[in-house]
C-alpha cells in the first residue's frame, strides 16, 4: 500500500542489492564497503558460474587492466568484456 503523502508514480522501483532483506547497515558496508568489494560483488552476479564470452559462450579467458578498469578476454573469439559493458553504468 501507497502512503497518504506518496503517489504511486513517486515511487522509485526498488533496487534489489540496496534493499536485501535483513541487510543491515552495517552489514552492508561489511559486503559492499570498497570499490574491490562491488566489483567482486558484481562479478558474482553477472557471471555466477565464472566468466562466458557474450559473444560465443566460451568460458576460457584472460584478464587485464587498462585505464583503471578490468577487461576479460575471450581466448577463443579474442572479445573484450568488463563489468559495466552492456549495463546502463
Amino acid at each position: 500500500m501507497v502512503g497518504p503523502s506518496l503517489h504511486r508514480d513517486q515511487i522509485m522501483a526498488m533496487n534489489r542489492v540496496q534493499f536485501q532483506a535483513g541487510l543491515s547497515l552495517p552489514a552492508f558496508l561489511k559486503r559492499y564497503g570498497n570499490a574491490q568489494q562491488c566489483e567482486q560483488a558484481l562479478e558474482i552476479s553477472r557471471w555466477p558460474q565464472g566468466f562466458v564470452c557474450p559473444r560465443c559462450a566460451a568460458t576460457a579467458h584472460s584478464r587485464f587492466q587498462r585505464h583503471g578498469t578490468t577487461y576479460w578476454q575471450c581466448t577463443a573469439c579474442y572479445r573484450q568484456t568488463s563489468l559495466r559493458s552492456g549495463t546502463v553504468m
